[in-house]
């Protein structure tokens, strides 16, 4: 299930990483409540879970974005998007949309301000040239075999996600409709037996 959040998230902060300096953000945005009201602005309509976001999150602060700012994107993207508000609208009302966003705006920007605030200057990131170099060693190694296998289980998941495949002995006429709790079997004795072997949830 967090496979293909994860992958969006990895592919976005690649993106910037690559395309954006170290820094920029900083230089050209700044770094005071405007990066984190920007920030709130991005998330609340985005798509984005949790997964996704905190890659993102981090390459946009390895480009030079406040990490309060960073925080507020962590916790205003996965609370709210698009569909939810439109799923509010229509079954709660305007007045409600306006007060769960406003909740979400506060606490978001917040949580930023007061994270810049106090512990802004704890936060230690490695630079992207230190991450880049591979030292000599097992060190070197381990960070190779840990990211072949990571990226493995990765593909693994989304294959498994979207391309499944039949089961072992299933048959293309077993049921008509595989997603309905009670089968329907097409031919005489199509789902007789083990339910999983033809394919089948249930047995008629």
């Amino acid at each position: 299930d967090l496979a293909p959040w994860l992958a969006v998230g990895i592919v976005l902060a690649a993106v910037i990483a690559a395309a954006v300096p170290e820094g920029w953000i900083a230089e050209n945005v700044g770094t005071g409540l405007w990066p984190k009201v920007a920030m709130l602005f991005v998330g609340i309509p985005l798509y984005i879970c949790a997964t996704s976001s905190t890659p993102l999150a981090w390459s946009l602060v390895m480009a030079g974005l406040s990490p309060g700012a960073a925080i507020v994107l962590l916790l205003a993207g996965p609370a709210t998007n698009i569909a939810t508000m439109s799923w509010v609208i229509k079954d709660l009302g305007v007045r409600s949309l306006a007060i769960y966003l406003l909740v979400i705006a506060a606490v978001a920007l917040g949580a930023g301000v007061l994270f810049d605030a106090f512990f802004a200057d704890t936060l230690v990131l490695a630079s992207r040239a230190a991450e880049h170099a591979m030292p000599d060693g097992l060190w070197a190694w381990t960070k190779a075999a840990g990211a072949v296998a990571f990226v493995v289980l990765l593909v693994n998941a989304l294959v498994t996600r979207y391309w499944p495949g039949k089961p072992a002995g299933a048959t293309t006429d077993c049921c008509a409709d595989p997603a309905r709790d009670a089968p329907l079997p097409t031919s005489p004795g199509c789902c007789a037996g083990s339910a999983p072997a033809c394919g089948c949830k249930d047995q008629p």
